[in-house]
């Protein structure tokens, strides 16, 4: 079984029209604390259950980090 392949995640990636992202967003701000606290958490259960079929998906703890900011914004949709 071949493994999988991620889509690229770099969070400190330059933009086209933006030098860099993160120095837009305030350091208080709450994506940032949601940042802080979802990317050391260990994920590996979750990344063995992806399939290696089809194009390459987006790596898990975008979407994680997602939901968790919109539901501390109280917005429960997760389409």
């Amino acid at each position: 079984m071949k493994e999988q392949i991620f889509k690229p995640y770099e969070q400190s990636q330059m933009m086209l029209l933006l030098h860099n992202l993160k120095k837009l967003i305030p350091p208080s701000h709450l994506a940032k604390v949601v940042d802080k606290i979802i990317e050391p958490i260990g994920i590996e259960l979750l990344i063995r259950q992806f399939k290696c079929e089809g194009k390459n998906a987006f790596h898990p703890k975008m979407p994680v980090k997602g939901i968790v900011y919109a539901y501390i914004q109280l917005v429960f949709l997760s389409r």
